[in-house]
């Protein structure tokens, strides 16, 4: 069975018109004719019923669902590989962990996702979601490759590669960028009205915090950030909620803050305030150092290339 064979019967059954198709297919009708006939033949089934009109039995329009498909998958697979050729670039599979707690943290891994996918078009990038399981056990595991995690902080102040198992050189990271933090509150909160606010201002207000397992890593940011600063996080509320978004949008009670990425999409009567000296969280690239993916150690070099931009 030719593949030719296929691509003219697809015609044929789009148009149910010998004529019609062979026209298109620049062939004769006889020839288009006999070309189904030995196709029927070879599969032993009726494809077509000859009646006054042509038209396909219900094994035909099955068949023809079929072919498309087969036909389909066999250009794209032509093209891959055409583009490989072409290109010299490499194929294989990406499999990334992000995690995701602000609207630019999302804007950041979606711009250095789809800068890698125009470079390598063959590799296939999987991105899970990170509130599923440990990240770092997902690395250790080999489950994933590499894991975009935001609110991570410099290793060098807050021994994040130990924590992570950098003290025996499993587990590497790069920062890719860093962002400015906000303080989100009320409009009537008394911190809004300053001509300028530090860390240390904010030490006595409560924090509302997300509450889940998908927002541990944030949790765990916050406290870095203020044990950096030597203050306890104290008079903290916990909120059920499914995203950031849904925290931002739920309303606040009394003085209560947030620390939120830059420009935050705020509701309401919510406003941000930036902090004076400003205050930075990190988006990073945390992988296994043992990992030999060539896909990844491309993926790294385009991050380290983006770094040094």
């Amino acid at each position: 069975m030719r593949l030719e064979t296929l691509r003219e019967f697809i015609e044929f059954a789009k148009y149910q018109n010998l004529s019609a198709a062979a026209k298109k297919l620049f062939i004769t009708q006889p020839a288009l004719s006999n070309h189904i006939a030995s196709l029927e033949k070879e599969l032993d089934i009726e494809l077509v019923r000859h009646e006054q009109t042509l038209e396909l039995t219900e094994a035909g329009r099955v068949f023809f669902e079929g072919c498309c498909e087969v036909i389909s998958s066999f250009d794209s697979l032509v093209d891959r590989v055409r583009t490989l050729a072409n290109t010299g670039g490499m194929a294989g599979t990406l499999t990334i962990k992000a995690m995701i707690t602000s609207q630019s943290g999302s804007m950041r891994i979606s711009e250095l996702l789809s800068e890698f996918r125009s470079k390598n078009p063959l590799v296939s990038v999987k991105v899970q979601d990170a509130n599923k399981s440990s990240v770092v056990e997902d690395l250790l595991k080999g489950d994933i490759d590499c894991a975009l995690m935001y609110n991570v902080y410099n290793s060098e102040s807050l021994g994040y590669h130990k924590e992570l198992g950098g003290d025996t050189g499993e587990i590497d990271s790069i920062i890719i960028d860093s962002a400015q933090i906000t303080l989100a509150a009320q409009s009537t909160h008394p911190l809004m009205a300053r001509d300028s606010i530090s860390f240390e201002d904010i030490i006595d207000y409560p924090y509302a915090m997300p509450a889940g397992i998908q927002f541990e890593e944030m949790e765990l940011s916050v406290r870095r950030l203020y044990n950096k600063h030597g203050l306890e996080l104290k008079n903290i509320h916990y909120k059920i909620v499914d995203s950031l978004s849904e925290l931002i949008g739920s309303k606040t009670h009394g003085d209560e803050i947030l620390l939120l990425g830059s420009k935050p999409a705020l509701t309401g009567s919510m406003v941000c305030r930036t902090f004076d000296p400003p205050e930075y969280q990190d988006f990073c690239l945390v992988y296994k150092a043992s990992n030999t993916n060539p896909v990844l150690e491309a993926f790294i070099a385009l991050a380290k290339e983006r770094t040094a931009m």
